[in-house]
């Protein structure tokens, strides 16, 4: 009986897990609904009025990373897989395995991302990486402000 117990607490956390995961994965991204870069390169282009060289250089950072991206979305998915693949029949041993991996393609992605933005960064003037800077400091104000409640200090 106790045996049964870790395994059906170690399964819903696992549930639990997968599916904040999911979630997180799914919303919005770093780049725009949904995390297109490619959304975020146009928009990002219209607003920050990019010359042709810069176009075709952020465009070609952009496409680099994403095709970054979908090799590690695409592994992500397998592991997301497997690891549901167990409901029936956990395998400790490998569940660790395999949230180790995803740790690892996490850290991956998120460190590609802050990299490929500094780079991006990098190809602007003066003028357009303060307007970037304030484009990022009002979507930081707007993603926060569901979050408070009447009495919050703003």
């Amino acid at each position: 009986m106790k045996s049964n117990w870790k395994k059906i607490m170690a399964t819903t956390a696992l549930t639990s897990v997968l599916a904040a995961s999911a979630m997180a994965w799914s919303g919005a991204g770093p780049y725009g609904k949904g995390g297109d870069p490619m959304r975020m390169f146009g928009y990002m282009s219209e607003r920050l009025d990019l010359s042709d060289e810069q176009q075709t250089e952020v465009g070609a950072l952009m496409a680099v990373a994403k095709q970054e991206r979908s090799e590690d979305k695409s592994r992500m998915k397998e592991l997301r897989s497997e690891l549901m693949a167990m409901k029936a029949d956990f395998d400790e041993g490998r569940a660790q395995s395999i949230a180790d991996e995803i740790g690892q393609i996490t850290s991956r992605m998120v460190y590609q991302m802050s990299s490929t933005f500094a780079q991006v960064y990098g190809v602007l003037d003066a003028d357009q990486k303060a307007e970037l800077d304030s484009m990022l400091a009002k979507r930081g104000d707007r993603s926060g402000s569901w979050k408070r409640t009447k009495g919050d200090p703003q």
